[in-house]
């Protein structure tokens, strides 16, 4: 396990990842092991094989059966800094749209003293996720008045507004959890030489957040690892600065038909039915309130609308991802359980 050094400090760092993240816990002297949440929210050691998340299906998409492997495909890249040697491998490569892959990454101390892990409070070892290069989402239409403002927002409030198409891969605890946030602080742990963190993160087959199935084609699969610096050098002048970054060239296979929606598309039919433009007439957006935006494969619809933070509701229109009507409506209580943060 790791050592805790005992100090906590408040975290302001742009690695501090709040919206979706990783675990933590080390193992013995050359050993690895997968682990589960323990005391304070950091994970303990268990021999035991993460269970399996049932696979999510979505609408937009119907996902084709798991391709095999290509030969010329790698499933693990791995990189050594300064002792440090950080490794993703993943069930598969290609990925497969609507269904679930795991990755498990490990973080190993190969040097001859301790290596210093400053964390926030998620504990998140290796952070992965992937973005497509060659496939950039439809930006829509043009927005005025409100209107402009609800779409601007709720763009941005996903990830939208730059049109990358993002994946991530989930820490097992937080799986089903919808959006989630990292305790705010900075905690330093010790990792003795010879140990390792290894952890199972899995990516549920769909966009980063709740965006359905994404379109086939490459993507650049993406760890980070931070913060590690060797005890021997001493606190660095830019703990920032201590990331290890690794990358693997994957495919993913099965994607949605292009022709659907894209969510800003998804936005602007929302924003085209008179009723929902007039109930947004008489409220502030941003005050009070957020725009929210995703797929709900259980309805094979957009969910379109705002989260009012002092009523705790939404209100929601559905979309659906073929035509672009409106087909239905709906207020209901916000469940963080279940909807996660906003």
């Amino acid at each position: 396990m790791p050592k805790p050094i005992g100090q906590r400090h408040l975290l302001r760092l742009p690695f501090a990842l709040c919206a979706v993240l990783l675990v933590t816990a080390c193992g013995g002297t050359g050993s690895s092991i997968d682990q589960t949440a323990g005391r304070d929210g950091i994970p303990t050691a268990t021999t035991g094989s993460p269970p399996a998340s049932p696979g999510a299906t979505a609408g937009v998409a119907s996902p084709a059966p798991r391709p095999s492997q290509p030969a010329d495909l790698a499933r693990s890249a791995s990189v050594e800094r300064d002792g440090i040697q950080v490794t993703m491998t993943f069930d598969a490569n290609p990925l497969t749209g609507g269904e679930p892959t795991w990755v498990t990454t490990e973080v190993r101390n190969v040097g001859t003293d301790p290596v210093i892990w400053f964390h926030d409070g998620c504990a998140i070892a290796v952070d992965v996720r992937g973005q497509m290069p060659d496939v950039r989402w439809r930006p829509g239409r043009e927005q005025s008045g409100i209107a402009a403002d609800f779409k601007r927002l709720a763009l941005e409030q996903q990830s939208l507004d730059q049109g990358v198409v993002h994946i991530a891969f989930i820490p097992e605890r937080f799986i089903g959890a919808g959006r989630y946030g990292c305790d705010d602080v900075g905690i330093t742990d010790r990792i003795a030489p010879g140990e390792a963190i290894r952890q199972r993160s899995q990516w549920d087959g769909m966009v980063q957040l709740r965006l359905g199935v994404p379109p086939s084609g490459a993507v650049d699969l993406i760890g980070r690892a931070g913060y590690y610096w060797r005890e021997g050098e001493g606190e660095p002048a830019t703990i920032a600065d201590k990331v290890i970054e690794l990358h693997l060239d994957a495919q993913i296979a099965g994607g949605r038909d292009r022709s659907l929606l894209d969510p800003p598309e998804a936005v602007d039919a929302a924003l085209a039915d008179h009723a929902f433009r007039e109930w947004l007439a008489d409220r502030v957006i941003g005050d009070g309130n957020t725009p929210v935006v995703w797929f709900e494969p259980e309805t094979n619809a957009w969910q379109i609308g705002l989260l009012d933070y002092g009523a705790r509701r939404f209100h929601l229109v559905s979309v659906d991802p073929r035509s672009g009507s409106v087909v239905g409506t709906a207020e209901r209580p916000w469940d963080p359980a279940v909807d996660g943060s906003w």
